[in-house]
């Protein structure tokens, strides 16, 4: 990744990471927090990319998540769905 792109992706993770700050300091509750960050990702990703794209990289995604992509954060345990 260029340098400028990797300030730039830190700088959005920052972001990100403060407007779930303050969700969660309103009480949203996480499933809706969640919905709305994936709509507004998906919306964002149709725009730039398509939606045959979009769709792809999301079903990457879920693949990746099913295959244990993030199994030591915590969560369902695997085996559980």
């Amino acid at each position: 990744m260029k340098p400028e792109d990797q300030n730039a992706a830190e700088a959005s993770s920052r972001i990100v990471e403060e407007a779930i700050e303050r969700m969660r300091t309103e009480k949203i509750p996480a499933h809706i927090i969640v919905d709305r960050l994936a709509t507004y990702s998906a919306f964002v990703a149709v725009k730039a990319f398509g939606k045959t794209h979009t769709a792809e990289q999301f079903r990457r995604t879920a693949e990746a998540i099913e295959a244990g992509l993030f199994d030591g954060v915590g969560g369902q345990q695997p085996g559980r769905g």
